[in-house]
């Protein structure tokens, strides 16, 4: 058996097996077998304590607009790590300026600008 928190929402926080008995118990907790454990902490957004009832949202309006928000902050960090990779770039091109395409005159730096913009664009149609 582990005692597993339940936070004020409903969600769940961290177990606390009964062998261990230093750990400081949290307000609120339900005691349930390592396998119910085991499945919430595989997917513990998709597990709710409603109504004294483990109850599983995964086919619900609320956990589908979760993971919504979290695959779009996924990709924003996504975008926004790309950014810092190009501004590593865009200084290395601004320390040693040369062209990238000699028919357009495009340099380095000008495509990396273009890159970013584009990338911000994106991440603003996310917001």
């Amino acid at each position: 058996m582990i005692r597993k928190e339940i936070k004020q929402d409903g969600t769940f926080g961290g177990n606390y097996p009964f062998e261990v008995d230093y750990l400081e118990l949290p307000e609120k907790y339900i005691e349930i077998t390592k396998g119910q454990a085991y499945e919430i902490d595989k997917n513990i957004d998709a597990y709710r304590y409603i109504d004294n009832e483990i109850v599983n949202i995964a086919r619900t309006q609320e956990y589908q607009i979760i993971i919504a928000l979290r695959e779009k902050d996924a990709q924003k960090l996504s975008l926004e790590k790309q950014i810092e990779e190009l501004d590593k770039k865009r200084i290395r091109a601004i320390c040693e300026p040369s062209v990238k395409d000699k028919a357009t005159g495009q340099t380095w730096l000008e495509y990396y600008n273009l890159q970013i913009k584009d990338l911000r664009n994106q991440i603003a149609e996310l917001e």
